[in-house]
């Protein structure tokens, strides 16, 4: 059977709680499952792999998602601005500099709706919003974080604009949950675009089942705010010998979108069951260099920095190939000096130092 046949009947029939497709996610994140070519050719990574050091053999097309971690708290800042959500500041290494250069360019936003219900509230304390990326945290009180470790809704669905998001990942920690969203269809920019929200029970996951304590539901939505602010790079540089060239950079505070040319080539390789068993042969179309991380003019180099995105040839007809990316480091992008892309077979083992010889590098500007 096919790996994506197989996946698509796991999804009917069955009502999933929202914790428990977390841990599933993590679990079928080892799984070689993407990279299937369709009918109008176009390969979309809904989970961006990411390349770095532990992840494993190139091309397993493991499904990564973004980690957020949360934190229970928020501050106050010396600074005469926002309230900041503790666990966005940390997911996206935001010093206090940068927090104040974020609000002076509208990214971050303060929607403050809330939803109560069987004695619990949901507040919207915070988004970060850029073209295609929305990281959002919420405030959950009147419920008692310390009775479990493993506390999540039984059930989370985003739309935007009316029609159901991407969700890459979303956590709690203390008593702030966080996500990080994006449009499932093609749309210029969600900026400007209703959000909305639905919660539905709320509860501990054990032993893979979900024990719902609060039978409750909480719905929120606002209009997202953030900046359309870009700095784009036009280049033709080309990665070794893998036959990718990059030709367009874009890279706002919270994502990178990148063009490559990349002529079609299909390649296949083996997946694999937990029992490390193979199960059959998977047909895809090669993938250019995937993105490493950043070289600032400063001289920081900053690796595994990729979250949840997709990427796909643009149309059935074109070898112009795109990889949007959301980051989990605050990005200054007049300060980039250089793209780093990976070499073949680096950053596979768990050991391996990182040193500058396993990237490709990018300059722009």
């Amino acid at each position: 059977m096919r790996i994506d046949n197989m996946v698509d009947e796991l999804k009917q029939e069955v009502v999933i709680p929202e914790v428990v497709q977390r841990k599933a996610r993590d679990a079928f994140g080892q799984i070689q499952q993407e990279g299937r070519i369709t009918n109008d050719s176009k390969k979309v990574r809904m989970f961006y792999k990411r390349r770095k050091v532990g992840l494993g053999k190139k091309g397993a097309a493991a499904a990564v998602f973004a980690v957020l971690i949360c934190a229970s708290a928020v501050t106050v800042s010396a600074a005469a601005y926002h309230i900041w959500s503790q666990s966005l500041k940390r997911t996206l290494h935001v010093s206090e500099a940068e927090q104040e250069l974020l609000e002076e360019n509208v990214v971050s936003d303060y929607p403050l709706q809330f939803a109560e219900d069987a004695g619990v509230k949901v507040t919207s304390v915070q988004s970060i919003v850029d073209n295609r990326f929305a990281y959002l945290a919420f405030q959950v009180e009147g419920y008692d974080f310390s009775k479990n470790t493993d506390t999540g809704f039984d059930e989370v669905n985003v739309w935007i604009d009316g029609k159901f998001a991407n969700n890459y990942g979303s956590a709690f920690d203390g008593n702030e949950y966080c996500m990080l969203i994006s449009p499932s269809e093609d749309m210029d920019t969600v900026i400007g675009k209703e959000v909305r929200v639905k919660f539905s029970g709320l509860g501990s996951c054990e032993k893979a089942e979900m024990q719902g304590e609060v039978d409750g539901s909480w719905e929120l939505s606002w209009t997202l705010q953030g900046s359309d602010e870009l700095a784009v790079y036009q280049m033709e540089e080309a990665l070794g010998d893998s036959g990718a060239i990059v030709k367009k950079a874009e890279i706002s505070p919270i994502s990178l979108n990148l063009i490559y040319h990349m002529p079609r080539k299909t390649v296949e390789e083996p997946y694999y069951d937990e029992t490390n068993q193979q199960k059959g042969i998977a047909t895809f179309y090669a993938e250019p260099p995937g993105i490493a991380g950043i070289k600032m003019k400063d001289g920081n180099i900053y690796t595994g920095i990729v979250n949840g995105g997709s990427e796909g040839y643009l149309n059935k007809d074109s070898d112009l190939y795109q990889v949007s990316v959301s980051v989990n480091r605050m990005i200054d992008s007049k300060n980039v000096q250089a793209l780093l892309f990976w070499k073949e077979n680096s950053g596979q083992s768990e050991n391996e130092k990182l040193t500058e010889d396993m990237f490709y590098e990018v300059p722009v500007g």
